[in-house]
């Protein structure tokens, strides 16, 4: 039997009465389609783009909400017309600027930004679930796609290309190689990595006679909308190589041995299951007068080729509540443990060896 579990009903009550409007879902289309929304300008026109992140939110960028309003300042409270492209019969709606960057200058990207808000009664229209970024270990290489509203293009584009490291501002550079460039129009949509199968950013700024672009970094939205679920990722292909067991330990070369940053804290506990079975049950806690935690993930990094053919337990992604992540592993050896909050920004390791109470076999 399939269970549906719907926000509303579509369906009148015996005896008539009203009824209430039919929700709304994602359409089937490619994953970096389906949360994309058009932006639209005075007279009805394209200005750019934005991500749905939720039934309620949607991110863009601030300069797309200045063209949206007529070339004004943006200020919260203000109104701007959104296509939902991805959603069930592409609703057009109306969302309230709920929160903005103020931009030192015209070149501070990173705080091009803005947090729209859909009408309550239109949200109640949708039934999506939150939309997932991700923070990688390593930008550079990995490919994008992204899709945009250019001139001409009103029904909209893709672009693909590589990404590259991120800049000191947290930008990242996106090198087009499609006959597409990521030009005007294409601000504010969200730049999906299908080696990740999430999306890493949002287009911010374009250089179009170099096809270049660059996005604001999963971690950098996160701490504009710390509501955002970004996991940290190291995939695969970026995981380190173990040449010699007895000596190498990657997670202290990649991430350094604090355990404690003043901010959040990284502890483990030993429970013995048997002769030669321990549990090592770790926790992550954002200490007391500590800003929230971002992003809503810890991700727990163990060892590149501990786990077995049925998990991978080198990435442990753990939902903070109440500011504690809490996790286990079972390994057979000791090693250390990183563990890594707030979309990236924080990064935590603890050497099991330096931990008491476990037995001789396992040191």
């Amino acid at each position: 039997m399939i269970r549906r579990i719907n926000k509303g009903t579509t369906r009148s009550p015996a005896g008539g009465g009203p009824k209430a409007e039919p929700q709304l879902g994602l359409r089937p289309l490619e994953p970096q389609t389906s949360r994309v929304v058009l932006v639209h300008g005075p007279k009805g026109e394209p200005v750019g783009a934005g991500c749905l992140v939720s039934d309620a939110r949607v991110l863009t960028c601030l300069h797309v909400v200045r063209l949206a309003i007529a070339g004004k300042a943006p200020e919260r409270g203000d109104r701007v017309r959104l296509t939902l492209v991805g959603v069930t019969n592409e609703p057009v709606m109306t969302a309230t600027v709920l929160d903005l960057r103020e931009m030192r200058n015209k070149s501070d990207f990173p705080s091009d930004l803005a947090l729209l808000g859909l009408d309550e009664q239109d949200s109640r229209r949708l039934s999506i679930e939150p939309v997932e970024f991700a923070s990688p270990l390593r930008y550079s290489g990995k490919e994008f796609g992204v899709m945009g509203f250019p001139k001409g293009m009103d029904f909209g584009a893709h672009s693909e290309g590589i990404l590259r490291a991120p800049d000191r501002a947290g930008l990242v550079q996106m090198d087009g190689i499609s006959d597409v460039a990521a030009t005007q129009g294409f601000s504010g949509a969200p730049v999906w990595c299908a080696s990740l199968q999430a999306f890493v950013g949002i287009l911010v700024a374009t250089e179009d006679d170099a096809a270049k672009a660059w996005c604001i970094s999963s971690r950098l939205l996160a701490q504009f909308f710390p509501d955002l679920p970004v996991r940290f990722r190291i995939p695969p292909g970026d995981r380190p190589i173990i040449n010699d067991r007895e000596v190498d330990d990657p997670n202290l070369v990649m991430f350094g041995r604090v355990a404690n940053d003043g901010r959040r804290s990284l502890f483990c506990r030993y429970e013995w299951k048997g002769k030669r079975s321990l549990r090592v049950h770790l926790e992550y806690r954002c200490l007391p007068g500590s800003e929230p935690p971002r992003g809503g993930f810890v991700t727990f990094i163990t060892y590149p080729d501990f786990g077995n053919d049925d998990e991978d337990s080198y990435e442990l992604f753990t939902k903070i509540e109440e500011g504690v992540a809490a996790n286990y592993i079972e390994p057979n050896r000791c090693f250390t443990v990183a563990a890594i909050g707030d979309a990236g920004d924080t990064v935590l390791t603890l050497n099991l060896c330096d931990v008491e109470g476990g037995p001789d076999w396992f040191y």
